[in-house]
Formats: C-alpha cells, structure tokens, sequence
C-alpha cells in the first residue's frame, strides 16, 4: 500500500470483469453485495450469511485481504486462495491465482441458482461452465482438471469471530470502535482480557484499508515495550482487530492526574520508550506519531507504545501532504521537504521528553497556533526546552534529539564518525598500484648473476664471461616467465578495468612533479612551498570579476522546475556508479572508502543534502578545493604556465551528480540548448560538431567558394565567470528558487589551496569564475556561454564544444569583405558585457579553398595570427583539409605505444595482450573516423599496419622467434585477425560509419539534415537531405532506405567487382597482409590523377543512392539533385528495431536513373539483381 492510500495489487484487474469491478450482474441475476431486509428490519447480506455459514471453514479462504498482501503470499505458479475484495462501491469474493509470474483476479458470481466464476472459465476452457452450490465445488472441480494448483493455508494471525465475545465499549473513533473483549483461542480451556478494535458498519474502502495496515504493522512488532498484537479477524464482517489490553490509561493522563508521580518514575517511563523505539527501528518501521497520548501505562507501571496508525514500513518515506501528520511533534526537514524516517522519531522522542517534563500541563509550543510553531520548528535552532531544574542528563539528550542543526554541524558531526571509522578499520600505507613483490629465489638468482658477472670481469677468462652469459640468459628467462604469470594473475584477480588503469601508469606516465620556476621578481623557486604559494597566488590573480551587486530573488519568482530532492536509494546509486579515488580531498577520507561505507552513510548524506538545498546552506568543506597545477606548456617556466585543476570534496561531488541528473532533463524540457552547443550534452560531442562544420565546409567548397574560420579561445575561460550574471541567466530559465540559492552559497567565498608534491600552499579565495574539476562546471558554463550565438549575422555559423568555440562564412570569389569582422565586433562586445577576455595570441584563423583570398581580421585593432593548420576537437585541420598531418601523428602515436606495451609486458597471453592494444592503441586509429576517413592508400595501409604489426610480434612471441613471410609457419594479417578475434581496422571505421548514418537516420541524433558529400577525381556522389529521400520513398510505395526494410542505409563497403577495377586502375595489388602495394604496370603519375580537392570523405562510387540523388560529373553545369522536393515530414516509424544485415543484400533503383550502384554486402554475402520486398 502506498502512501496515497492506494492497493499496490490489482483488485480491479480485467480479469474480474469488463466493465470495472462495480459492474452488476445482469439478466435478473443478483449482485453479491445485495442485501434483504428481515421482517425484524435487520438488513441481511446473502453473502455474509454464506461466508459465515460455509466459506470460513477451508483454510483456503482468507477473508478481506488487499492486493498487496494477496500478491506476497502467492509466490509458487498455480498457488491459489479466495479473497474478500472491497472497491469503493462494491464488495465481493474472488479467487486470486499465480499464473507464469503474474497474479490474476477473478470474481465469483451468485444468485439464487448457486456460484460461477465466468473469467476463470475463459482462462481455463476444460473446467465446465456451470453454477455450482457450494465455492468449494468449483475448487474441487479445477482441481481435478488441473491437480498442479496449490492451495495456500490463511496465516495462524487470522482470527474467527466466534472466537471473541465482546463486553462493555472503552472509547470510540472516526472510523472505529474499542472494546473490552473476551479471547478464547482454539483448543484453550481459558479466555483472555484483550482490547478489541472493531470497524464500523459504514466505513470507507480508504478508511478499512488504513484499519487493515495499522493491524499488520502491529504484526511485525513483538517487544515488551509495544503494546502485544494477537490477531485481526477479517474472515466476515465487521473486521476485528485484537491487541493488548492495558488498564492504565495513556500517559498523557497520568502525568496530568498524578502530579505526585517522581522523577525516577518519569525517567523510567522514558527509557522504556527509547526500549520500544530502538526496538521499532531495527524492524524498519517509522512510527510518524509519537507523543504521551499515544503511549499505555500498564498495572506494574510500564509504558508500551501504540497506535500505529500514521506508521510505514521502509527506511525513508516522502509525503506529499502532512495534513494528517502531528505539526507540533514533526521535525523541521519534515515540515520543508515531506521526508519521514528513522531521524524524525529521534525528534519526536525529544518532543515527548518536554511533554513528560512539564508533566503534559500544555502541550508543545503553547501558546502558538500551528503556522507559528510550524515557522518556529523550521527556523529556531532549539524549538523545544525542558524548564530549568531539570535533570542535565535529560536536558542534554533533549538537545541532541531536536537541536535544529546547521548543514555545517551536521555534516562535520558525519564526517567525524566516518574519519574515525577510517582511522581505526584501515591502515594507511603507500602502495604502488600493481606493483608485486619479486619472491626470494629470484632475488637470489640476481645475486649469483650479478657475482658471476663482477668475477668475468675481474679475471677476464672467456670460461668465466661464458658462464655469465649462461647465468644471465637462466635468469632472464626465469623473470619473464614469473613477470608474464604475475601480470596475468593481475588481470584475473583485480579485472580488465583496474589492469587498465593500471597499465596506464607505465603507458602513459605522467609526472607531477613541478619544475624549477621564476617568480615576478625573478627569483628562482626550487622548494615545493615556494613553489606552491607562487602558483597559488598567480591563480588568485586571474579571479577579477567581483559581484557588482549582492544577490537577491524577487520577490515574484516563480519557478517552473520541481524541488531538487534526493532518496536514499539514489545517493547509494551514485556513490556505486563513481571510480575509485584515493586523491586527497577537503574530506580526508579517500573515495574508495565512502564506497565501501555507502549503505551506512546513503541515508544520512540523503539528509544532509536535502537540508543544504532546503536552507541554502553548503558546508564550508564542499566550498574547499585542492588545486592540482596542470603545465599547458612542455618546458613550464612561469606560474603562468599553469592551469588550476579543482580537486573539490567528494560527497560535494556525490550531490553534483544528484543535482546534474536532475538539471539536464530540465533544460532540454525547456529547449534551452543552442543547436550549436556540443559540448557535455546528450547525444552530441565532437564528432558531432566537426560532422556538422565540415557538412558545411564540403557545401562551400562544392559551390566553388573558400571558407574563412576563425577559432576563438577564451582567457581563463571557467575562472572568469561572474557569479551575478551567471545566476541571472539561472534566474531567466524559472530553475527552482532553492537551487538557484544553493548554487549562489555555493559558488561564492570559494577557498583553494595549490598542492605541489605533499606540500599545500596557504588558503586563497576565489571571488568569481566556476571550479575547474567540478561536477557541475560544464553545464554552468554552458548556460553562461549558451546566448554567443543569437548575436552573430545570419551568414556567420558557429559551432562550440563547452568553451572551444569556431564560427566560419563562405565566401564567393573575389571578395574582399567578411561578415566574419562584424561577427567578431559582435562577440567582442558581448565578451565586456559578461566580463569574459579574449585570448588574442591563441585565436587563429584558418581559410579553406583552391584560390583563397586571404583577408585580414582583428580583434579590438589587433591583427588575427593566420595558420595553415590548427588542431580543432582534437582534429589537425589544414587548408587543404586533407588530414594528412592529423594520420602522421596518431600513426606516431600509435606506434610508440605499440613499443611501450612489447618492452613493458612480457605475457604471451593473448587475452591480456589484446586488451592493452583494444585499451591503449586501437582508440588512437579510430577517433572520429567518420570525419577523418583517410582517402589516400597509403595513409590507409598504414593505419592497418598498426594492427598489423602487432598482431604479427604477438605471434612472434608466441611461437618463440619472429616470422617473416618467407618462414612455412607465416600467416598473414587477416588470418591473424581471425585468430585473435580482430575486424580489420578498415571495416571497422565503414561500420562505425554505418551506425552513424543510422542514428542519424532514425532520429537518434540531434542532427537530421547533411549532405554527405565526395569529390574524387571525376566523380561526385552528392546525397541531399537523407530523411526526406527515404521519407519521398515511404510515400511512393517505394522500398524505403532504413532498417524497416531489411536494407542498410547508405552503405559504406565497396562490392568486391567495384574493388577489383579500383585497384587496377590504381596499379596496386595486394599484399600478404591485406594492405596495398605498388604494381609494376603503373605508368601514370598520381599527380595526374589527383584533383586539388581530394580531401573528401571516401570513395563512394559503389553506394546506393536513395531516392532524390544523383551522380554527375564535376564539369557538368548542373551539379545538383535531381529532385530538389522540399523536406517532408518524418513519418512514425514507432522506434522500430535495428534489422540484421541480410545473407544477400539488394539495391534500389532510383527514379532519376536508369541503375544504380549495388550495396555490398558483409564479406560472406552475394548480390541480388532485383529489388527484394521489404518484410
């Protein structure tokens, strides 16, 4: 049951009737709820008659039950019981089975022709359609059809009516009665005293629900300080429920009428409700209502605590109305945010201790209404205090049960705990991360080597020189042999992921060591403080942008985002989903320690961020971060040479993680993205970005114009940002007041300190500008940035990536103007107004085109640097735009880590070795080949000889000795590959090219619109607008371009026919390894074959071209589609599944040509000549 009041099961399920579970028996039958009147005028129920007459002698009735109860107890297939089901205007029996993991319900009819079950003849057709008189009849009968169900026996708690005699009434309530009562069990000789709560006759679904949740509540609690629960009898109505008789009244009432009572007494009453609570805790149950009133005092004087009416079950309950809930006993995260759980009948214990100290003369917070002690709970740091005289002791724990705590104080209170668990159930000790011990018998070998050694030299003896060697080569191969099996056993025990990262350590070093630097005066700093301090105070400088104004919310604010609250469940989730860190951080405990505590501390973190959003308050911790100096330069000389990475606390980072998850979803809610941003956002990145820039690029240049780009950088772009205006911008999007405010106390009065080595500097603040290392940076800084582009003309496109930002035109020959200059006025003026510098010296401008007309740029009358080539998203972009400077380098790359990984690891294993290659090489080969696909054979020989040789040195070192291709033993690269599992690294990139083009194709990608294009010799393959050619398809009953038909979308492979007439015209053939290689019969230059512009995307000669596209020449004057149709509308493809390449792949002609190009198919398939009919 939830907290609505609500069935969790399914009571009105279809199979219990079509119209809803109201509907009423037709063709004169009578509903089962019906009634007759008597001659006496007693209503009578012919269904309660039976029930009570007949139905609650079979254990395997079960009387009222709710669905979420009914489903608990139902845990085999084909269990089943029979159920009384109360709607809001009905009541009914029904049968409740298990069948294949779901639970069916279905309703038993009656009128004077006896009991039929109508749904459960439809879902079990061999039981015969009669009436039978007796329910247990149609038990029978199933059951002889199908002997596999199981009946499932009521629980012992379920009580008869006849078993209870009433007596005299002690009290009665809204929805029920309380008597004195008799209790004979079965089989006992003697009856007990017990409290009986009876409902009453006219009771609601909601209310006899609540009745029924408290009664199993009580269930779960046998402790001597709770008031004992025997049973609830729900077989007939009305429903009875048996608990504990006690005669001494609530507490409340003998505080009030025995004043004489000591304080020994009061004490004792107390530690017997801290019992019961504590008690209360461990079995998960919040009590929600605890207070005098609700606490029974027994004939020896003991309390026992009861009503459980407003309890749940759970760790943590969120309420959206407190209505019901007692104002004066709530704590004040209950009052702000709903949240009830084990902490909030902590305070409620306190409140009761006030209560029992001034003797219940009043009660909590008289003499003020309820809006004013619900303000003075929320606002006061101790709302409730005990009269003084008072016990210490007493006071003291009234203190720590409602002191109103400050975000400060509870979070340092946590943060002691969790720091001296920390020092006492872990050593600290500095190990290095992989690093194994070299046993004995090696070290010993070294020894005799190393003796052998110093005596060959000593003596100079050829004998004594050969018996080193000999020693040496024994003990080389030893160590290999113990090296290969250590890392190995490495990988197995710790996983791919930490050998990874591990292996990063010795493949990709990096020192953080700071080097010698000179200080503004020129004096050379060698120590780690000195160093430190400098650098601190050179970051301090670059934070010049002030608050103009203080910060205040209007007053008419009115949000549109929903409060920023976080679960239990979802702190915990968090912290799993986060790597381990073991960096030193404000919280001095390392991360992976806060993942090993993550089930103690979820709940408690949950709270304390709830108080920090809800009050606006942020630790002074989380506003602390450690500043790891990162050199932008290679010979770093100067403390300007330094850029600041924020180590900030990592539960503050755990929060940012809750905060981003649920901001994300906000701002794309509202739209709020520019098109042109890529940058930490879903669906978008750099490949993104460069595939629209270069979409754009390609058009140009095809149009015959150059291409003018200018690359902006910002100087010290995140540490610039002014806090005032950035919380502005936050205030224009309605986010919600309490972030808006917790982000304003978070940002501002931030302290850093800078670590060189162990070594930290002295505190300083940063007075603008978002922490670079954050969490929640990026996105800030995005909204910060997010309006650059709606000031640039309509000519000028612009493209960013967080703070990396390019705008470019094209323009036409001859022309000697840009709106470029303007665009750069426009940017120039809106970086004063947010306060933001241009770093001049770094931005560049780059010009595209076979006749450029270069043109000359400035920023506030300073002319742009011009470059040939500039690295862009991680692109090396040139004027040419052919990438083959950007291939030179991840070649190098790539090989020089080959080396690293065959001089660092001497396994032969060939699952550890692929790993590092698939870990640390191939990704350098493969980054956004969609946009640097290499064109030219040789680069793409190359690019697969990184794969080649490393596949042919593994099988070296496996086999024992290096092959060549003269040895009997060689086999070439793409057997190679089959052998250890590897796709060549040319499918590879025509299959990410595939899914690229399908994403983009189904909607999966923010960007629906490019005209992929290719300029190759004498051939150009234009494909305009891919979504409203296949759309044209759709309409024209066409077979339509895209998964739905079978059919790949624009396929990448060339068919091998295709294949073979490329490399002959080329003059090349291939080689053992796969690759290509010059052929004799060449005569022709390549220059002669070469156009200027080969830099486009690959050779596209043999793909099929939807509809609407067309293949012309270069010089032909009409170099356009076919069929320019305007974009039609996506049609609702429902997100069908992506569909399995087919065994033989088909082509579609196109309407503009007589045929077209074949698709070619996975390497195994065969061509088809006509069109297949999509499925």
């Amino acid at each position: 049951m939830n907290s609505n009041g609500k069935e969790n099961g399914n009571d009105g399920a279809d199979e219990i009737s079509d119209k809803g579970l109201s509907d009423v028996i037709s063709d004169g039958a009578t509903s089962s709820g019906s009634t007759a009147t008597t001659s006496s005028g007693k209503e009578e129920n012919p269904e309660e008659d039976y029930i009570r007459n007949h139905l609650k002698t079979y254990t395997w009735y079960h009387g009222l039950m709710f669905g979420n109860i009914c489903d608990k107890l139902l845990k085999w297939d084909y269990s089943f019981l029979v159920r009384r089901v109360i709607t809001k205007s009905d009541k009914f029996l029904c049968i409740s089975v298990r069948i294949a993991s779901k639970v069916y319900h279905f309703r038993l009819r009656t009128n004077q022709h006896g009991w039929t079950c109508p749904k459960l003849h439809e879902k079990f057709p061999r039981l015969p359609k009669q009436r039978y008189e007796h329910i247990f009849e149609i038990i029978n009968s199933w059951s002889q059809i199908f002997p596999s169900i199981i009946a499932v026996p009521r629980r012992s708690l379920v009580l008869q009516h006849d078993w209870i005699q009433l007596d005299q009434i002690l009290g009665k309530g809204a929805f029920g009665e309380v008597f004195k009562a008799r209790f004979t069990a079965p089989g006992a000789t003697a009856s007990i005293e017990v409290a009986a709560k009876r409902a009453l006759g006219d009771a609601k679904r909601s209310q006899i629900q609540e009745f029924c949740h408290e009664a199993s509540i009580q269930a779960v609690l046998q402790h001597e300080n709770v008031v004992a629960f025997y049973g609830i009898a729900s077989l007939e109505e009305p429903i009875i429920v048996l608990m504990e008789l006690v005669t001494g009244g609530d507490l409340e009432k003998l505080l009030k009428s025995n004043l004489k009572l000591s304080k020994v007494q009061i004490i004792y009453f107390a530690m017997n409700i801290a019992c019961g609570m504590r008690y209360i805790a461990s079995k998960n149950v919040i009590h929600r209502d605890l207070a005098a009133r609700n606490c029974l005092i027994t004939k020896d004087l003991k309390a026992k605590i009861s009503d459980f009416g407003l309890s749940r079950l759970g760790p943590q309950v969120i309420e959206k109305s407190i209505k019901k809930a007692p104002i004066r006993w709530m704590s004040p995260e209950s009052l702000l945010t709903g949240v009830f759980n084990e902490k909030t009948d902590v305070w409620s214990y306190g409140v009761l201790l006030t209560e029992m100290m001034t003797r219940c003369a009043h009660k909590p917070l008289w003499p003020m209404g309820i809006k004013d002690a619900q303000e003075h709970i929320k606002t006061s740091d101790a709302p409730h205090r005990i009269p003084n005289g008072e016990p210490r002791e007493l006071l003291a724990i009234v203190d720590a049960c409602c002191a109103n705590m400050t975000v400060e104080q509870m979070y340092s209170s946590l943060m002691s705990e969790v720091r001296y668990i920390f020092s006492k159930s872990v050593e600290e000790k500095w190990v290095p991360l992989g690093k194994t011990s070299v046993p004995q018998y090696l070290l010993s070998f070294e020894t005799i080597v190393e003796s052998a050694y110093w005596q060959s030299k000593r003596s100079r003896k050829v004998e004594d020189f050969l018996l080193y060697v000999k020693l040496a080569r024994r003990y080389r191969k030893k160590l290999i042999k113990f090296q290969s099996n250590a890392e190995l056993k490495y990988l197995e025990e710790k996983g791919s992921s930490r050998f990874s990262k591990y292996a990063k350590t010795i493949l990709k070093p990096r020192s953080n060591s700071i080097p010698n630097i000179v200080n503004d005066m020129g004096k050379l700093l060698e120590s780690d403080s000195e160093k430190a301090n400098c650098i601190a105070e050179s970051f301090e400088r670059q934070y010049i942008n002030e608050k103009s104004k203080l910060f205040e919310l209007p007053d008419t604010y009115d949000s549109i985002q929903p409060t920023v609250w976080v679960t239990d469940d979802e702190v915990y989730k968090t912290i799993k989903r986060c790597k381990n860190s073991c960096s030193k951080t404000s919280d001095d405990v390392p991360f992976t320690f806060i993942k090993m505590i993550a089930p103690l501390i979820s709940s408690a973190l949950a709270q304390i961020f709830n108080f920090s959003m809800i009050k606006g308050e942020v630790p002074e911790a989380w506003k602390t971060s450690i500043v790891i100096p990162l050199a932008k330069t290679k010979n770093p000389s100067t403390a300007l040479d330094f850029r600041p990475i924020s180590l900030t606390s990592h539960l503050c980072r755990i929060y940012e993680r809750c905060i981003l998850n649920q901001l994300t979803p906000f701002l794309n809610y509202v739209e709020f993205w520019s098109p042109s941003q890529h940058g930490f956002l879903p669906k978008r990145s750099t490949v993104t970005n460069m595939l629209e820039a270069m979409n754009d690029w390609t058009e140009a240049l095809d149009r015959g114009e150059q291409v003018d780009i200018i690359y902006i950088d910002f100087a010290k772009a995140f540490d610039r940002v002014p806090h005032d205006k950035l919380l502005e911008k936050l205030i224009d999007l309605k986010i919600n007041k309490y972030l808006v405010i917790w982000l304003n106390a978070y940002l501002e009065n931030r302290t850093f300190r800078v670590k060189v080595g162990e070594t930290l500097s002295d505190y300083k603040t940063s007075i603008c500008g978002v922490p670079q290392g954050a969490v929640l940076s990026p996105i800030l800084f995005g909204v910060y940035v997010n309006s650059m582009s709606a000031i640039l003309p309509a000519e000028v496109k612009i493209k960013q990536f967080a703070d990396d930002t390019k705008i470019y035109t094209a323009l036409k020959k001859d022309s000697h103007t840009s709106p470029l200059q303007d665009a750069l006025n426009s940017l120039s003026s809106w970086c004063d107004d947010a306060k933001l510098d241009l770093n001049q010296s770094k931005t560049v401008t780059l010009t595209l085109g076979k006749r450029r007309n270069e043109i000359n740029y400035q920023i506030r009358n300073q002319d742009i640097k011009r470059v040939t080539i500039t690295r862009d998203l991680g692109f090396l972009i040139s004027s040419n735009l052919d990438f083959s400077e950007h291939w030179k380098k991840a070649i190098n790359a790539a090989k020089l880590i080959t080396t690293r990984v065959f001089n660092q690891y001497s396994s032969k294993k060939p699952r550890l070795m692929i790993l590092l290659y698939k870990t640390f090489i191939r990704p350098l080969v493969e980054y956004g080949t969609s946009i640097s696909y290499p064109l030219n054979k040789k680069e793409q020989r190359n690019i697969e000889s990184i794969q080649n040789s490393f596949t042919r040195r593994l099988y070296s070192r496996n086999i024992g000795r290096y092959i060549t291709p003269q040895d009997s033993d060689y086999i070439n690269a793409s057997e190679r590959n089959l052998l250890y599992g590897l796709s060549s690294l040319e499918h590879r990139r025509q299959t990410i090219d595939k899914k690229l083009i399908s994403k983009i194709m189904l909607g999966k990608n923010p960007e629906t619109r490019f005209n992929f294009q290719t300029v190759k010799r004498h051939m150009r393959t234009i494909y305009t607008n891919c979504l409203a050619a296949g759309n044209q398809q759709l309409e024209t009953n066409q077979t339509p371009i895209g998964p739905t038909s079978g059919v790949i979308p624009l396929e990448m492979k060339k068919s091998n026919d295709r294949q073979k007439t490329m490399n002959t015209t080329l003059g090349r053939k291939k080689s053992r390894d796969g690759g290509m290689i010059k052929s004799s019969k060449s005569k022709k230059s390549k220059k002669s074959k070469r156009k200027f512009f080969s830099f486009r995307r690959k050779n596209r000669e043999g793909i099929q071209l939807p509809t609407g596209m067309s293949t012309v020449p270069v010089g032909s004057p009409k170099a356009t589609p076919t069929s320019q149709a305007p974009p039609l509308p996506t049609p609702p493809l429902q997100n069908p599944p992506l569909a399995t390449p087919p065994t033989s792949v088909t082509s579609v002609p196109s309407p503009s040509q007589n045929s077209a190009p074949p698709i070619s198919g996975p390497p195994t398939s065969t061509q088809s000549k006509s069109p297949t009919t999509p499925q």
